[in-house]
């Protein structure tokens, strides 16, 4: 574990406190390598703590996870319960990365593809989700048509309501059905 007091005057290494030199040559870290930890950790670019999740190298990977955390930030809403965050359901995993991808375009900066992308997001922010779309509630029609089947005192009348039923699904059906090949065309 690495830890710094001012400017990397001493390392922990497995819980006790020793010099740069001692810390070199027990991780066999050359000077270059450990430069780099360092200007990572004072940049805020590397979580020491988390060593069990992978990281993205390069800037391309940083840039990312950055405006991952920035997109999210202002983009979702926690879950008070699981504590998850949800992004809004209009919103697909491939139109975020075409965010991030117009964003990093748009700032001449390298990006990362969707395969990295999407690891990134699984990985890192893993309680990140896009809750499926759910009807918000029912057809007052459908919802009338079902009380009164069931309030039906004859098998007359509850096979006129199903019918009934039936028929109005099937327009609602037809319907849902125009309105997604509208959307598609836009």
């Amino acid at each position: 574990m690495l830890k710094h007091q001012n400017i990397f005057e001493y390392y922990l290494f497995t819980g006790r406190q020793c010099y740069r030199v001692a810390f070199k040559i027990a991780l066999c870290v050359s000077n270059m390598r450990l430069q780099r930890v360092q200007q990572c950790v004072l940049n805020g670019d590397l979580s020491i703590d988390g060593g069990d999740v992978p990281s993205m190298k390069g800037a391309s990977g940083r840039n990312a996870i950055g405006w991952m955390k920035n997109y999210f930030k202002l983009n979702c809403e926690v879950m008070p319960t699981s504590g998850r965050l949800h992004l809004s359901d209009n919103y697909t995993r491939r139109e975020v990365y075409d965010a991030y991808r117009s964003d990093m375009l748009k700032s001449s900066d390298k990006y990362v593809t969707y395969s990295q992308f999407t690891r990134l997001w699984s990985t890192r922010f893993s309680n990140v989700v896009i809750p499926q779309k759910v009807r918000m509630g029912y057809c007052s029609i459908c919802a009338n048509l079902k009380s009164s089947t069931k309030g039906a005192k004859t098998t007359k009348e509850k096979d006129i309501n199903k019918s009934v039923l039936q028929d109005h699904r099937e327009v609602q059906a037809l319907r849902e059905k125009k309105r997604r090949t509208l959307e598609r065309s836009r």
